[in-house]
């Protein structure tokens, strides 16, 4: 048959000829919107759903940051009990030291994990650390004239080296963060959580450890020491004392404290980098900082009723915690994280 023929008449009447049509189905692929991360989905990262097809992205992980806290909380259990057997007022002094590396060290770890760019050194770390710990020196020194000019007052006694505590805190964070010249949001809180996190570590070892003094009186005057006598009464009384602090000056204290240096941290991570990551809802962050001091004020105030106290101190705990979430969310969504995005094919 003619090749010729064929093409050019393969539309003709002809009945042996038979022509037909089809279409070819092309399969797209949909990207369902991107939904946002939030610590909740980070902290369920690891839950799928049954038949449900995701991209496979690297998230950060909070496990580490749980490992490490009952790593130390084991270990300071262990010589806790040990202490009580044995009654060596050394091993307390050491049990303090450890319940205030708890938190701390877990916070640390926490954000090094949230810093995916693995911008910040252990050097670095380190001297924030070690910032920290002359601030509480420093704070301190400066809180001790400040309680002696407004002795009269015992309100503004109280009130004003808060105040100042926290100020301090964050205007030297800042200044820091500044001089290190971090680019990405969470260097940046990195650094400021390891500055509170020095100031904490202190300040919660020597909470603990003045636990264990008790009064002492001599003929020129009456002071407090350590008793290392585990014979004595004084021993015990100091000892019990010790053991009921634990739970508000070494677990509830500095968890509050880790919340508002992450409140504090936020507000520094989003307006200290060289380049803003964002320049709105100044009057926000504002908002925050001064939520975050009325709520160090509100917890100094103690009452005779225990009720009272426990109602004040559960809502500030929750206070705390609910703003540093938010302000942890807003931070991931301004940071430069991956998203997870869902596929599906879909054929027409």
């Amino acid at each position: 048959m003619d090749n010729d023929y064929l093409r050019v008449n393969s539309k003709s009447d002809d009945k042996e000829i038979v022509t037909s049509e089809y279409d070819v189905s092309k399969e797209q692929v949909v990207k369902e919107e991107e939904k946002k991360l939030t610590v909740l989905s980070i902290l369920f990262s690891g839950r799928k759903k049954h038949g449900q097809k995701t991209r496979s992205v690297r998230l950060p992980t909070f496990k580490d940051s749980f490992t490490v806290f009952l790593a130390v909380a084991f270990v300071a259990v262990f010589v806790l009990f040990i202490g009580i057997i044995t009654k060596k007022a050394e091993l307390f002094i050491f049990d303090s030291i450890l319940i205030s590396l708890m938190i701390p060290l877990s916070s640390i770890t926490l954000f090094t994990n949230l810093n995916t760019r693995k911008n910040v050194s252990v050097v670095e770390i380190t001297c924030a650390v070690i910032t920290g710990i002359f601030a509480f020196i420093i704070v301190n020194f400066v809180n001790g004239y400040i309680e002696e000019i407004m002795s009269g007052s015992k309100m503004l006694a109280t009130v004003a080296p808060i105040i100042f505590t926290d100020v301090f805190l964050f205007l030297l964070a800042y200044m820091y963060v500044k001089l290190m010249k971090k680019d990405d949001i969470f260097a940046a809180i990195l650094i400021c959580i390891s500055i509170y996190a020095g100031y904490l570590v202190i300040k919660t070892s020597m909470n603990l450890i003045s636990s264990l003094c008790v009064s002492v009186s001599s003929v020129s005057s009456d002071f407090k020491a350590i008793v290392f006598d585990g014979n004595s009464n004084e021993f015990g009384r100091a000892a019990n004392a010790y053991v009921r602090n634990i739970l508000s000056d070494g677990l509830y204290y500095p968890l509050l404290v880790i919340c508002w240096s992450t409140i504090c941290a936020g507000v520094i991570g989003l307006t200290a980098l060289p380049f803003k990551e964002t320049t709105e809802h100044k009057v926000t962050y504002a908002l925050f900082l001064l939520i975050q001091i009325i709520l160090h004020m509100v917890t100094s105030f103690t009452s005779t009723l225990r009720f009272y106290n426990i109602l004040v101190s559960s809502l500030c705990l929750i206070s705390s915690l609910f703003c540093a979430i938010r302000m942890l969310n807003h931070s991931l969504s301004k940071s430069s994280f991956p998203k997870n995005t869902e596929e599906k094919n879909v054929s027409e």
